[in-house]
């Protein structure tokens, strides 16, 4: 019975260290951010909600590390060692390189390319339709001796889809700088429909 007060007792020392460890290390809630989650999830706002997300769960989360500490310790070990050597997760960020480059195009020629023609004049008919901001954006960071080109290439995005993306960028002193994406398409995995 000894061993059970000491296995037990053990793994209430491991409970108070790894919660103490998640309140230092974790951010809450900003209230940007609960407002949001709240409007896209309305069951939140439920009192049953909250009584199993803010009490049962944290309790029965309490009372498996109670039982089952030396696979918590692990799993937290293991965590630590994962984000050290890793420096934990980066988001991988879209650039144009240079191999992707296609074709030297003038803003003249852009422009009449990309006019949108909406026959229930939804989208204005603009250069780019609604994005039309965006791309007198672009077109003011030009420099003298900068020069627009036209890009497509296959990007592998953060969730391991991958996807061709197409659109224009300017070429400052050789290489690919601020762009603008006209399309994203998303390439179907192998037995997908």
């Amino acid at each position: 019975m000894i061993y059970l007060y000491w296995y037990l007792g053990v793994g209430a020392v491991t409970l108070v260290i790894m919660y103490g460890a998640h309140k230092w290390n974790s951010r809450s809630e900003s209230d940007g951010l609960k407002d949001i989650l709240d409007a896209m999830n309305p069951e939140r706002k439920r009192l049953s909600y909250r009584i199993i997300n803010n009490c049962l769960v944290p309790v029965l989360a309490a009372v498996l590390v109670l039982f089952v500490w030396p696979v918590a310790i692990y799993m937290k070990i293991k965590d630590m060692l994962d984000k050290g050597s890793s420096g934990g997760y980066e988001e991988k960020v879209f650039k144009v390189l240079k191999a992707d480059l296609q074709t030297q195009k003038s803003i003249e020629q852009i422009e009449s390319s990309e006019i949108v023609s909406d026959p229930l004049s939804a989208v204005p008919s603009l250069p780019f339709g609604h994005l039309n901001k965006c791309w007198v954006d672009l077109t003011s960071q030009l420099l003298p001796g900068d020069e627009l080109w036209s890009f497509k290439t296959t990007w592998d995005g953060n969730w391991g889809r991958k996807e061709i993306r197409s659109g224009y960028t300017i070429v400052r002193e050789g290489a690919p700088d601020a762009y603008i994406l006209t399309a994203r398409i998303p390439i179907e995995k192998d037995g997908e429909e």
